[in-house]
């Protein structure tokens, strides 16, 4: 059976995607060279020439995700190896490039520079091969869930370039039929429809540093499909409010924590009674 068929929200799916991304500071300057940036542009022809002469190879191509104040490029090829960069509002804040390595689906890549620690703009090293359809993304080995609950949302498939995980260029305009090729461990998290849930009781909430942490139950478990790692949207609401995020299920019901942040939009007070679902609350059924 073919998952049921999600459009989201243009003015939601921005929203939250700038929620996602790492910010740029637009105070902060590209702390790369001009050298260096056309070293990096050589690499990119030497791949693209690579890429154009190979066609249709399975996964040599150019790949990006985005959003309004962040934007993400990969340039890859079995032989040419990998380039990358992540651009902010006032230039490039990551840039490297070096080898890639093809096993048992996944790309691993062996950069010329080494990720600093915490670093957003930087390039995971390990990148799962998920085709769907005629689509091809490259997902990093440690957002598989992320990416599975981007497509309960209904944030994917996308219809743009932008979003928050690499897509091939062009790709965004091919279909996504049928289930996207997922590792048979997270088969299960795949909704073929959403679930929704409501809040029965709030446990606590607590401040941590700049972030606010909410517990709550929700009125699903086990036996309505849900599973620790599952995202649950807020509905009814013009505005966006960060997902309930499973941490324990229960047969009948399940534990599940808000994150907010101090300074950031107008914090939702998380009361018995309102409505979640794994689909964006401003999703909708086409």
């Amino acid at each position: 059976m073919s998952i049921t068929k999600k459009r989201a929200s243009h003015m939601m799916i921005g929203v939250s995607l700038s929620l996602f991304l790492p910010i740029a500071v637009c105070s902060q300057s590209s702390e790369f060279s001009q050298e260096s940036q056309r070293k990096l542009q050589k690499r990119e022809m030497v791949i693209q020439n690579e890429i154009d002469e190979l066609k249709s190879h399975s996964w040599a191509g150019r790949y990006l995700y985005g959003g309004l104040t962040s934007s993400f490029q990969l340039s890859i090829a079995p032989e040419s190896g990998f380039a990358f960069s992540s651009r902010g509002c006032v230039g490039i804040y990551g840039l490297n490039y070096g080898t890639v390595q093809a096993t048992d689906g996944m790309l691993k890549l062996v950069p010329r520079e080494e990720n600093r620690r915490g670093d957003t703009w930087g390039i995971p090293t390990e990148l799962l091969l998920i085709s769907w359809g005629e689509r091809h993304y490259l997902i990093p080995a440690t957002q598989i869930l992320k990416f599975i609950n981007a497509i309960n949302a209904g944030f994917e498939p996308r219809k743009t370039v932008s979003g928050l995980f690499f897509l091939k260029w062009g790709d965004e305009y091919k279909p996504a039929a049928g289930k996207p090729k997922l590792p048979p461990e997270y088969a299960d998290y795949l909704l073929e429809n959403p679930i929704q849930a409501r809040i029965t009781s709030h446990q606590e909430t607590r401040v941590e540093g700049s972030a606010v942490r909410s517990t709550v139950v929700l009125d699903v478990g086990k036996a309505q499909g849900a599973m620790v790692g599952m995202q649950f949207y807020f509905q009814n609401s013009l505005r966006y409010y960060p997902p309930a995020v499973i941490t324990v299920v229960n047969d009948s019901n399940s534990v599940a924590e808000i994150v907010q942040f101090v300074g950031g939009m107008e914090q939702l007070s998380p009361r018995p009674g309102l409505p979640l679902s794994t689909l964006s609350g401003r999703a909708e059924f086409e």
